[in-house]
């Protein structure tokens, strides 16, 4: 595990399938997948949108992480411009 140089919560790294590295927060999810607005990041690399993990869904769930930047509320200081 890391440490977010912004808030100091533990994150954890994952590379994406552009070969970038992402920071997630270290605790996986439930989501189900293609729904809802939460930014959802598999083990595999893939950037989704799920469901909020906290409302309960119908159908397959499947296990993922948030992304840091949607909780560390000092993300924007780490953004790229585009």
């Amino acid at each position: 595990m890391a440490i977010c140089k912004g808030c100091g919560h533990e994150i954890r790294w994952i590379r994406m399938e552009t070969g970038r590295m992402m920071p997630v927060d270290p605790s996986p999810v439930m989501y189900e997948d293609r729904y809802g607005t939460e930014t959802i990041v598999t083990e595999d690399g893939r950037v989704t949108k799920g469901s909020d993990p906290h409302v309960a869904v119908i159908g397959s769930k499947v296990r993922g992480w948030r992304s840091h930047f949607a909780t560390c509320p000092y993300a924007n200081g780490f953004r790229r411009d585009r």
